[in-house]
């Protein structure tokens, strides 16, 4: 072959650009494909090229499915799609957004029907010219099954590989417009404009949600992690006082001159765009964003990672980290809790993170805050505080834990109501435990009777 096989000159930019697909992982797999297509174009393997575009422009067209149009179809669902039907779901996406709101997710049949029939109108649409040059390579998965690709006679020869080519070609060209037209910030934009103006929570939300979903991806595991951590270091290492010593909580500190009074602000502000970031992410990046928090817990310092932890972190959303990154965090937490004053914190911050708990770590939670919490939370202390958190948190624990924190406070009620000065902490911890026997039925196999 000539080397105009695969030239690509005069091309408009845009070609072989991946940057609006949402998952990096499945980017970089792309990415790896067209390269992959570019050189079965140069050896002649047409059936290669043919079998590698239709499945670059699957993958594509799913993840833009995915990501843009809000479908209620299931991955599976949408893999079973052939490419004609991908397009017109694509250009559904287009239609019904233009012309009705979004109340709920879109069923697949409502997108690929409405892509159907704008595709028949007069209407102009960008993936028209694209759903007509799929022709090339839609039926690209004979091709893969020898005994089909035998008696449907299906058969690549350098034209049709060259228009599967194109066809990729112009294909990736639109989705990434149409994505750039519907998503124009990228997670710099967010971060400026949370260092520029403070407090337009309305405008920050808006631009958080027309944020490239690649880029929402960078937001959470790079940038915002790294402004927080900016702005937090001027806190910490500010010269004016904070009311404990040892109380790392920029809440707590006195600021001495408007750079720090600054920073304390963009640590809230960068903060909730982070929170706004994760809420709109999908499942693939929560779980990349957890697992940088992970990542941050082994390599900071401990004023740091209690700080990430109160702040960026929200307990109920480790619900998608992995199973490794959760019990890290986890353990960390409950390491924190047993320290004075990082464990006052954690109390007043809000809860969440019974659901996660084991049996075990139940019982250690019980034990701290009931069996020797209470002189760890301060002089003023009556250990109220710790109460309520254990008594929210018993709520969502799963029920094996919970019998694991009853089985200790009626241990402690027991033991306690013996001890001579220590009445008022029995009766608090029996008027938990009836608490707790209002609200559902005693756990198994204990009895709170004296």
């Amino acid at each position: 072959m000539t080397g105009n096989t695969d030239s690509k000159e005069g091309l408009p930019d845009g070609i072989g650009d991946f940057g609006f697909v949402g998952s990096a992982d499945l980017r970089t797999s792309l990415q790896s494909d067209y390269a992959e297509l570019e050189k079965a174009l140069q050896g002649e393997l047409w059936k290669s090229a043919c079998v590698l575009a239709g499945s670059i422009a699957e993958a594509a067209l799913l993840d833009y499915i995915d990501i843009l149009g809000h479908c209620s179809a299931t991955q599976e669902d949408l893999a079973r799609e052939m490419l004609p039907g991908l397009i017109n779901a694509a250009v559904g996406i287009d239609v019904l957004t233009a012309s009705q709101p979004q109340a709920v997710a879109w069923s697949l049949t409502d997108l690929t029907q409405a892509g159907r029939d704008a595709l028949r109108s007069d209407s102009d649409y960008a993936l028209r010219t694209v759903y007509l040059m799929s022709s090339a390579v839609k039926d690209f998965r004979n091709l893969i099954h020898p005994g089909r690709e035998l008696r449907l006679r299906e058969k690549a020869d350098r034209n049709i590989a060259m228009a599967a080519r194109a066809f990729v070609d112009r294909l990736i060209l639109e989705l990434g417009r149409e994505s750039r037209r519907r998503f124009p910030y990228s997670a710099e934009d967010v971060i400026n404009k949370v260092q520029c103006d403070e407090g337009a929570r309305t405008v920050l939300l808006d631009i958080v949600r027309k944020t490239r979903p690649s880029e929402i991806s960078r937001l959470l595991v790079d940038l915002a992690p790294k402004a927080y951590l900016d702005s937090l270091s001027l806190l910490l290492n500010a010269p004016g006082p904070v009311q404990d010593q040892d109380d790392l909580d920029f809440f707590n500190k006195t600021p001495d001159d408007v750079n720090v009074a600054d920073a304390k602000s963009l640590c809230k502000w960068v903060t909730q765009a982070y929170c706004l970031a994760f809420d709109s992410a999908s499942t693939d990046q929560k779980r990349a964003a957890l697992h940088a928090i992970a990542s941050l817990l082994v390599k900071r310092s401990s004023s740091e990672v209690t700080n990430i932890e109160l702040h960026l972190l929200r307990m109920p959303t480790l619900q998608y980290a992995s199973t490794e990154d959760q019990l890290l965090i986890v353990g960390d937490v409950l390491d924190r809790i047993q320290v004075y004053p990082s464990g006052k914190r954690f109390i007043e911050s809000g809860g969440g993170i019974g659901a996660f708990l084991t049996p075990e770590q139940s019982a250690g939670l019980a034990e701290t805050l009931l069996g020797k919490g209470w002189p760890l939370w301060g002089p003023q202390s009556t250990g109220k505080e710790a109460k309520d958190f254990l008594r929210r948190e018993y709520s969502i624990m799963p029920a094996d834990s919970a019998r694991s924190v009853s089985a200790v406070a009626d241990r402690l009620r027991r033991k306690l109501g013996t001890v001579k000065g220590s009445e008022d902490r029995a009766k608090s911890i029996q008027e938990l435990l009836d608490y707790w026997d209002r609200g559902s039925p005693p756990p198994d196999g204990v009895s709170h009777s004296s």
